[in-house]
């Protein structure tokens, strides 16, 4: 996974130890990230808002057990971040994603999953997340993670030529232009613009690209 940083960045910024993360101080200027916590697994949940209180800068304001929970706390506002659990009972990670990404002010969403590969990366891109972290990773690189997504970056796994030519052979050719600017990270009314279609288009046809290119996962994904 590439997570590019600007000039100057903060050791905690760049997935060093805990440790060494929690000497340095963050620049007064530097805004609160506000953190949902979408997970059916209260020993999960409890776990990341622990960790979440503890790190300066950020603030748990809510979690969610429930696709459902997880939209109407979003709809409140306030949250800047959203992690997402990708195998929620009620409903999968990248539809709660697309329902929190077309409210008023949708959250950035950084989906939580045992089941992270480059596989992973392209549904979740068509979904409208912003990043994709495993849920093994280190403390220090979750929350370097959350950092960059509230900064307007991504945090993917890269996409290669041969997932790129797999996903194309189950595809339609008008659907490939709208997967390339979709990995590149054009929003769904530029892609509109360029195409000169309806946004409304456009969302129907992230949906259906959703559902040709889903990576089936286990329950503890």
């Amino acid at each position: 996974m590439k997570i590019h940083r600007p000039p100057h960045a903060c050791p905690r910024d760049i997935g060093v130890s805990l440790g060494c993360a929690r000497q340095c101080s963050l620049p007064a200027s530097s805004p609160v990230i506000r953190v949902l916590v979408v997970d059916d697994h209260p020993a999960v949940r409890a776990g990341l808002l622990a960790v979440l209180r503890a790190e300066p800068g950020l603030v748990p304001v809510g979690a969610a057990s429930t696709a459902d929970e997880a939209v109407e706390q979003a709809e409140r506002g306030g949250c800047t971040v959203a992690l997402v659990d990708y195998h929620l009972r009620d409903e999968d990670g990248l539809t709660l994603c697309r329902a929190l990404k077309a409210l008023a002010q949708p959250p950035r969403v950084l989906i939580y999953s045992s089941f992270v590969t480059p596989a992973l990366a392209m549904p979740a891109s068509l979904a409208g997340a912003d990043g994709l972290v495993d849920k093994g990773t280190p403390t220090d690189e979750l929350l370097e993670s959350i950092r960059a997504v509230s900064r307007g970056r991504t945090a993917m796994p890269d996409v290669g030529p041969e997932l790129m030519q797999a996903a194309a052979a189950r595809l339609d050719t008008e659907d490939l232009p709208i997967l390339a600017m979709t990995l590149e990270g054009t929003p769904p009314g530029e892609i509109a613009d360029v195409l000169r279609v309806t946004e409304r288009d456009i969302e129907d046809r992230l949906s259906a690209m959703l559902s040709r290119l889903s990576v089936p996962t286990s329950p503890a994904g």
